[in-house]
């Protein structure tokens, strides 16, 4: 990935900025990509690793689905394949293969919440189906369960490969004049009257009226320094790879 990181103690490390992004993973590296193009500012990306995506966005499955329960994520997940099919990243870009989702139950209670599902899926324009214990043999031969009722499976749900999405909008951000810092820590956030004022980290302080916090499972502590209560509480999780 060709990359043009500028490093701790630098001397172009910024004073100010239109708009602050914490957290160098692909949702840090989207939003800056976006802000540094439609906005067409000062954007400024920070990360406390030597790489961007070191953190979560190394360790995810690259998932990607429509098969949600509730409208909203229905709706978001839809737009971002939209956007993947139509805008300057491609499926190809993002090496997307629809490999499809399949869920299984054994559950009365979740067949029946399976078939609600669907029902609104389908609403949403998601090509998902109910499937039948033998569906579900012919599709995963190797599963086996003798008190399996059912399922859903949609073919266009599938896997990206993260890596190549954060190299694309990290591309994009820095074509549009934005400056990416990495080895940068935040420590703090300056406010007053309720605004923020700057962004403190362990290379320098940055005045600015902006913040997007995009810490993912440390979004909390980046909240806490503009005294904003963010409900994020990270589980540890363990990454098996088969």
């Amino acid at each position: 990935m060709e990359t043009q990181l500028l490093q701790t103690g630098q001397p172009n490390f910024p004073k100010n900025a239109d708009i602050v992004v914490i957290g160098g993973g692909i949702i840090g590296a989207a939003v800056a990509a976006f802000c540094a193009k439609l906005s067409g500012g000062n954007i400024v990306l920070l990360e406390r690793n030597l790489l961007l995506g070191n953190e979560s966005t190394a360790k995810n499955a690259g998932g990607v689905r429509a098969q949600f329960d509730s409208e909203i994520n229905i709706r978001f997940s839809l737009k971002s394949l939209e956007m993947l099919e139509q805008g300057e990243l491609s499926l190809d870009t993002a090496h997307y293969q629809p490999v499809g989702y399949l869920f299984c139950t054994s559950s009365k209670e979740q067949m029946a919440a399976f078939e609600r599902r669907v029902a609104l899926q389908n609403a949403l324009g998601v090509p998902a189906r109910l499937v039948t214990p033998d569906e579900i043999r012919a599709l995963l031969p190797h599963v086996y369960a003798d008190d399996l009722l059912g399922g859903t499976f949609c073919q266009r749900d599938g896997i990206i490969e993260t890596a190549s999405l954060l190299a694309a909008y990290e591309k994009i951000f820095r074509d549009n004049d934005g400056r990416t810092f990495t080895e940068t820590t935040v420590t703090g956030i300056e406010t007053a009257h309720s605004h923020v004022r700057a962004v403190l980290t362990n290379c320098g302080r940055i005045t600015t009226k902006k913040v997007v916090n995009a810490a993912g499972p440390w979004a909390s502590e980046i909240g806490q320094m503009a005294g904003v209560m963010i409900p994020v509480f990270p589980w540890r999780r363990q990454v098996i790879v088969t």
